[in-house]
């Protein structure tokens, strides 16, 4: 198989790094608190969000009965295209990336968007378009078709 991934980094420890970066920033720099708590509250709605988007793309690859393992794109053996991936190539990734924003939430500290936004553009270049690749190989016309009406994130 031709498409290998540049980095062979699980997805999520990428994101417990970028977690950690996150909080990084936030000490060092100014806090925002929303009122009435607003902020705990949002984080934990969207953190519920991202876990309920992960359980519906895994079942999803479960019923089409393929890999789940984002390190071996070329043991995938059905081009999943149902249910949650209708609206995205790859939600997985996206509530990884709504667990950062819910992160970013908790803590209080915007400037640590820096995270989310180094997230989103290492998973592109490291992980999804080396995927991209790999399924193109090998599902041809299927998953180019697939590509022109679903989005890569939203």
């Amino acid at each position: 198989m031709g498409a290998k991934l540049e980095l062979r980094i699980p997805p999520p420890i990428v994101t417990l790094l970028v977690m950690l970066l996150m909080y990084l920033i936030s000490r060092y720099t100014m806090r925002y608190y929303l009122p009435y708590g607003l902020d705990i509250i949002l984080a934990i709605i969207i953190a519920g969000g991202a876990i309920a988007l992960a359980m519906n793309a895994v079942i999803a690859f479960k019923k089409e009965q393929t890999t789940v393992n984002p390190l071996q794109p070329e043991s995938t053996s059905t081009l999943v295209t149902r249910g949650i991936f209708r609206y995205s190539r790859n939600p997985m990734y996206l509530s990884l990336a709504f667990l950062l924003i819910a992160w970013m939430l908790w803590l209080s500290a915007p400037l640590s968007i820096v995270g989310v936004v180094i997230f989103v553009c290492y998973m592109t270049q490291f992980q999804i378009k080396p995927e991209e690749r790999a399924l193109f190989e090998l599902f041809g016309q299927q998953f180019s078709d697939y590509c022109q009406h679903t989005r890569r994130w939203i």
